[in-house]
């Protein structure tokens, strides 16, 4: 039976599809529909169909916008278009995107329907699809919850046994930022630097505003992206080498397969290179052999082969195991970590930069020196280390939220999702520089009225020219103690930070499209030479760069 899915808004429209042929006659199944885009893309994902009906005028996301994702995903499926006669010139862009053929909504008639439907399974059926044509090699894919489920499909249609089961775990995200564009990761400034006071350096300054945009752009290879590039790699691998499988679906991060043969591990090996070859990142294939002739010795295997995901964990070198038993999990935190903790709240509460990152290092060595602690347990600690910074923040009358880490706030979701101890250690790493410069001002209002009353005073008067000798008659000291003070404080000198102040206002006021000559007036620079230089000093780019990057 092909699985046929209809993407259509129009509940009428649905209906009518339902009812113009006998679809199980012909051997099709149709899918639950679904009435926008969004849906649909999620019905793509949980049951990957053979043929898609697809409406281009859907909601939410749109017909063109679909196809696109499945040619970016290299899904093998065929797309009929469902159209109108005006829709004529998003047809022809359909049929780009490597839409099958197209269908007129008006007046469609079951033959018409019925003859490319019948085109369709007989490709489909022969094996075919848009980039090669592959031998007589079958295959089939179940979802995971079916295997258990006396009502779902056959698992064992056609197959006596399996013998092997494969979970391959593709990266998540690449793991090595340093290495994108043109910054390093040393040129970061150090955990707890003052905020601006790299801003005396332009090229630190410049280096670390690389080093972010390199880790945002790392962050949109995403997992359901890495799923996807493995599984049609995978299955490209076993097509080429006459290896039958079954698919077992299990969400988007976890490729399972079942084999009815053992395979050498030099398999294995050049299966691993392959994917290595296409994909960014560490590439890991757990492996279960054994005689699987029942659903329950299907989920036992496929629950051991799943034991890679404690090896990447790890990050450990060897990225091909086979497990023949249960790993077995310590339900105990490493030795000392509530001292661990009580220190990395302590350099956190009083903005001890160096110290927290060294503390957040201690606290990895010591998972990884203390193998394997069940995630669950390591999970905990890290929301642990996570509430310090929250606690931390909420009595400064803040919240971690208000910090993005490429892109993102929910930093709890995220910590819970991550699979590497590398990247949980370089992520802690980079939300603490943010959150020491996002709340720096704070900490040090909340320890002195008198920085207090000068940073109301900056803010209310960033749209003039601010002098340290008014700051200074505002609050009510000299001078001379006001810039010392400041210095010592903040680690860079009072205009220093106006000006940083400033840019930073300035900006937001290009993004929102203001011109650079509105700018300089607006923020009080003398010309707009002037307020081009300063830009640059702490931006490493013109005002005029700025606004064209953006």
């Amino acid at each position: 039976m092909y699985r046929v899915l209809i993407i259509e808004d129009e509940i009428l429209s649905r209906i009518g599809l339902h009812q113009l042929i006998p679809w199980e006659k012909y051997g099709f199944t149709l899918l639950p529909d679904a009435a926008d885009g969004e849906e649909a893309l999620n019905r793509i994902r949980e049951h990957r169909p053979d043929i898609i009906l697809l409406d281009l005028n859907i909601p939410k996301i749109d017909g063109l916008r679909i196809l696109r994702h499945l040619k970016d995903e290299n899904m093998d499926c065929r797309v009929i278009v469902i159209s109108c006669n005006e829709e004529f010139d998003m047809v022809k862009e359909a049929m780009k995107l490597g839409a099958y053929d197209y269908l007129r909504k008006l007046n469609l008639s079951s033959e018409e329907l019925l003859g490319i439907l019948k085109k369709c399974r007989q490709e489909l059926r022969a094996g075919n699809d848009r980039d090669e044509k592959l031998s007589s090699f079958t295959f089939h894919e179940i979802r995971y919850d079916e295997i258990m489920n006396p009502n779902g499909k056959d698992l064992f249609l056609n197959v006596g046994t399996y013998r092997t089961a494969l979970c391959i775990l593709p990266p998540e995200e690449i793991p090595d930022v340093s290495s994108c564009g043109t910054a390093k990761a040393a040129d970061k400034p150090a955990s707890g630097t003052p905020p601006y006071a790299v801003a005396k350096d332009a090229e630190k300054w410049s280096a670390e505003h690389s080093f972010y945009a390199a880790a945002e752009a790392a962050e949109k290879w995403s997992a359901e992206h890495s799923f996807y590039v493995t599984a049609n790699a995978s299955k490209k691998w076993f097509a080429q080498h006459s290896a039958e499988y079954m698919q077992v679906i299990k969400g988007p991060r976890l490729c399972c397969f079942l084999f009815e043969r053992h395979f050498s591990r030099e398999f294995f090996l050049q299966l691993h290179q392959e994917l290595t070859d296409c994909l960014p990142g560490r590439v890991y294939l757990g492996i279960h052999e054994s005689v699987m002739g029942n659903a329950e010795a299907v989920n036992r295997a496929i629950v051991l082969a799943e034991q890679i995901s404690v090896i990447r964990y790890y990050d450990e070198k060897q990225e091909l195991c086979y497990f023949p038993e249960k790993i077995v999990l310590k339900e105990h935190s490493p030795k000392g970590t509530r001292l661990l903790l009580g220190s990395l709240k302590e350099a956190v509460e009083t903005f001890s930069g160096k110290e927290s990152e060294a503390v957040i290092r201690r606290i990895l060595s010591a998972v990884r020196t203390d193998p394997y602690i069940h995630i669950n347990v390591l999970r905990r600690i890290f929301m642990d280390m996570l509430g310090i910074y929250s606690m931390t923040a909420q009595k400064l009358n803040g919240a971690i939220e208000e910090i993005r880490v490429r892109g993102d706030n929910c930093h709890y979701q995220k910590l819970m999702m991550m699979g590497s101890l590398d990247l949980i250690e370089g992520w802690f790493l980079e939300f603490q520089d943010i959150f020491y410069r996002q709340f720096f001002v704070a900490y040090k209002c909340s320890r002195s009225d008198l920085l207090k009353s000068i940073f109301s005073y900056i803010d209310s008067h960033l749209t003039t020219q601010v002098h340290l000798s008014e700051a200074a008659k505002e609050t009510g000291v000299s001078n001379a103690y006001l810039s010392t003070v400041f210095k010592k404080e903040m680690g860079v000198n009072f205009i220093e930070y106006v000006n940083q102040r400033k840019v930073e206002l300035a900006k937001q006021m290009l993004e929102e499209g203001k011109l650079v000559y509105e700018v300089s007036d607006v923020l009080g620079f003398e010309n707009c030479t002037y307020f081009s230089k300063v830009f640059k000093k702490y931006e490493g780019i013109s005002p005029d760069g700025y606004k064209r990057k953006e």
